[in-house]
């Protein structure tokens, strides 16, 4: 097993953190499927050479997963601290002295879940580390950040911040064109092959996180600072869609050839219906609602909901859906709307699952403008108002590009990895642009 013999990082620990870790029991995002990875020999997903070449400075990377261990024995499936060590969710590199990887734990100093770099194996590597193991059983969002600037790299386990380290010299471009970029898969062949299930798999070239975070548990979305992107919702095949224009698909196993121990698909039980894109728009006198959704649970319906001020809400219309496995598109007609605002919600009936609700999305009828941004300030979303389909930018105070989104119609729009500050919205095409504040 590999074993650093000088460690060149200064390490932010929070041990009392780990407590809340275990009992937070965040749920995964959809929509549908994840690969499940059993930690036998050649259990793996191979991602396209070069993945993270083109990282020459600052990078996130961030993935959802759920880490089953497996101890000495039965007895110990559940006992954090009797899972084996060096267990990879993710090894780019190229051999076992050029390589960059996250695992759920290791013995670097400290048994705790540790993000590592190298181009020497072992001797120079810089790392970042937590305290604590990953936890058990339950669903984790795991990002990992190296802020060029100040040349730190921080580890994020469900939005808090668990290591942080100064000084760090290595890029990921350092490593090259990567030949080896596994999911599941060690460079060392006596490290032990992942246990568990991975979702949502997605490096960017910027830093998204700066301070703690609440993890949104919905599929992540390209934007211009993503480099790759794995949703990983195909539910059969060999291959995995790249959701980013670059890198190609991932790979279950070495090859397209169907072998025993490739992972293996399942289905995302915890969040089996999860609502996309969900917007409304007028349309003359009416309101029409669009969104679209993954289904993969039981069948059930959709009960939209209408309030006057965004708190009371009553059923409006309903449509039903059928178990399948699959992103669908839905609509529905709001005939009769009220003056003045409408608040839209849908309630998701599923059967046999409990109830779960969308965004509120909302317009006003008596609103003769066609574009707009609301609330002025916000912390975590905020409402865009289009008359139709558009691309909208997102740029910061100092004129940089931060996000760039296709909007079908009017829509909630996810401001939650921005830092604080005064952003500007520009409506391609138009001369529209309006600003908010990122609280």
């Amino acid at each position: 097993m590999n074993k650093f013999y000088s460690l060149k990082a200064s390490k932010t620990l929070f041990l009392a953190v780990f407590s809340l870790l275990i009992g937070s029991g965040l749920l995964a995002q959809g929509p549908g499927t994840a690969l499940r990875y059993d930690g036998a020999q050649q259990d793996h997903t191979t991602l396209p050479a070069g993945i993270v070449s083109s990282l020459t400075g600052s990078f996130t990377i961030e993935f959802w997963v759920y880490w089953q261990g497996i101890g000495a024995n039965a007895s110990d499936s559940a006992n954090i601290n009797v899972q084996p060590n060096f267990q990879r969710v993710f090894d780019f590199g190229n051999n076992t002295s050029q390589w960059m990887w996250f695992t759920p734990s290791s013995n670097f100093g400290t048994f705790g879940a540790t993000f590592a770099i190298s181009l020497t194996d072992g001797p120079g590597a810089q790392l970042v580390q937590s305290s604590a193991k990953l936890p058990l059983n339950t669903w984790s969002h795991v990002a990992i950040t190296l802020d060029d600037a100040t040349s730190t790299l921080r580890l994020y386990v469900n939005g808090v911040l668990m290591g942080t380290t100064a000084g760090v010299t290595l890029r990921a471009d350092d490593l090259g064109a990567t030949t080896n970029n596994w999911l599941g898969r060690s460079q060392y062949a006596a490290d032990p092959y992942f246990h568990g299930i991975i979702d949502e798999f997605r490096i960017s070239n910027n830093v998204r996180y700066t301070t703690a975070f609440t993890p949104v548990p919905t599929q992540f979305v390209v934007d211009a600072n993503t480099v790759a992107l794995y949703h990983f919702n195909e539910g059969t095949g060999q291959t995995s869609a790249n959701a980013q224009t670059g890198p190609g698909n991932a790979i279950l196993g070495d090859d397209l050839t169907v072998e025993g121990d490739d992972p293996q698909w399942i289905t995302n039980s915890i969040l089996p219906v999860n609502i996309m894109n969900f917007g409304v728009q007028k349309a003359g006198s009416k309101v029409i609602l669009d969104w679209r959704a993954s289904i993969t649970g039981e069948g059930g319906k959709f009960i939209i909901t209408r309030s006057h001020n965004g708190r009371d809400f009553s059923e409006i219309g309903a449509i039903n859906f059928t178990a399948n496995s699959s992103v669908q598109s839905y609509s529905f007609t709001d005939a009769a709307p009220l003056n003045g605002k409408n608040f839209y919600r849908i309630q998701v009936a599923e059967n046999f699952v409990p109830v779960k609700y969308s965004s509120i999305v909302w317009l006003d009828m008596n609103d003769k403008s066609d574009y707009g941004v609301y609330p002025s300030a916000a912390i975590s979303e905020v409402f865009i108002k289009t008359p139709g389909g558009v691309k909208v930018s997102v740029f910061n105070n100092s004129g940089a590009l931060v996000k760039r989104i296709q909007l079908s119609n009017s829509q909630m729009v996810d401001i939650s990895d921005l830092s604080k500050g005064n952003y500007f919205v520009q409506f391609e095409g138009t001369a529209e642009t309006i600003r908010f504040i990122k609280l």
